[in-house]
This record gives C-alpha cells, sequence and structure tokens, in this order.
C-alpha cells in the first residue's frame, strides 16, 4: 500500500494533482475540498491506491481522517471511490458522520448523485461504526482538518503505529491540539503527540 505521497505541485485540475517525487510524476485523484496549492508548492497527500483489472487509481486526502471516510464510503454497496470522492466534495467528514449517526437522509440527499436509497443504505451499513460520533463531535467542536494541518495528521499516524485505533488517534489528538492552543504552545508533531500520550497515560 501506498501511505502518502509528498511532493511538489507540477499540475493541477479540479479533480486531480501531479505531485513530481523525485523527478516521477504521480497522478493523485483529490476530492474538490482538498488544499492542493499553487504549482511548485510542496504537498502531501494521503493515499489509497485502487486496483482493477484494467487499471490503478491514486486517491488522495490532505487528511488521515478524510482518507478513513473515503475507505468507510467505498465499503458500502454501490459506492465506488468515484462515487466516494464526489460525496467527499460535497461535505466534510465530521458533517457525514454526523448526518449517518443521526439518520439525516435529507443532508445526505442534499449531496450530489445520491438518491434515498442510496442515502439509505449508507446510514443503514455505516451508522453502527459511527455510534459514538455525534458525542465526539460536540466534545472537540472542530473541523479535522481547521486545526493542526500535516502536524495533526503525523501525530496520528504515529498513534496508530502505537497500537491506537483510528478513532481514539483521532480523537486524542484533536484533545491534544485543543489542550496545546489553550496554553498557547506551539502545534507539532512531536508536541502534539507527547500531549496525546500523556492525557491517555502512555509515556
Amino acid at each position: 500500500m501506498i501511505a502518502f505521497v509528498r511532493g511538489s505541485v507540477a499540475s493541477r485540475t479540479p479533480e486531480s494533482v501531479v505531485l513530481d517525487v523525485g523527478g516521477i510524476g504521480y497522478e493523485v485523484v483529490v476530492p474538490t475540498r482538498t488544499r492542493v496549492g499553487a504549482i511548485g508548492d510542496e504537498l502531501t497527500l494521503y493515499t489509497h491506491l485502487h486496483v482493477r483489472e484494467d487499471c490503478m487509481t491514486l486517491y488522495g486526502f490532505d487528511n488521515m481522517d478524510d482518507r478513513a471516510v473515503f475507505e468507510l464510503l467505498i465499503s458500502v454497496t454501490g459506492i465506488g471511490p468515484k462515487g466516494a470522492i464526489s460525496i467527499l466534495s460535497s461535505i466534510s467528514p465530521v458533517e457525514l458522520r454526523r448526518a449517518i449517526a443521526t439518520g439525516n437522509l435529507d443532508r445526505l440527499t442534499a449531496i450530489p448523485g445520491i438518491g434515498r436509497k442510496t442515502a439509505q443504505r449508507i446510514v443503514l451499513e455505516l451508522k453502527e461504526k459511527l455510534a459514538d460520533v455525534v458525542e465526539d463531535d460536540s466534545d472537540l467542536g472542530a473541523e479535522p482538518d481547521e486545526l493542526g494541518g500535516d502536524a495533526r495528521s503525523e501525530a496520528a499516524e504515529a498513534l496508530i503505529a502505537l497500537g491506537f485505533s483510528p478513532h481514539e488517534a483521532r480523537r486524542s489528538v484533536s484533545l491534544a491540539i485543543r489542550a496545546l492552543k489553550s496554553s498557547n504552545a506551539s502545534l507539532t508533531t512531536d508536541s502534539i503527540l507527547r500531549r496525546a500520550l500523556a492525557s491517555a497515560g502512555r509515556r
């Protein structure tokens, strides 16, 4: 699996970006919400490689949370990678989780290409996996990508490597960032990780 790609932006369209990584250009399909930057900017995308008999397509996201939601969406019957990308182009992961957890079909059917039957299927197949999201969102308040940027994603990835579940890592990092911001501390990968581990009792 290609976990992430880091390089300079060689070209971009609303649907994809080409990253120059050591002289090799990787074309990555991204949601239109993804912050790509300008040509020449350094960019890290957390990726999912989708393999079919006739092609391989690399999908990229500017944080691990978007990628995790993408991978949940493509597990839903009838939703492929293109459909999942379209959904994430129209709604943030936090808002999507909340809509699924509360069974808000009106919000889901407001997404282009999502009819009522598909919305019902999304809720049916994902609600149990996201049952605790409403409490988490009200506690944390902010969108996953509003605070911390790359440091947030890197700290979460480190926590997962240490044995945290993706959900535990996301929540621990969010709480750590909030605590650091309240004390005006710098938001680096190291500071976020140390604070998250200290709060979890793992030093």
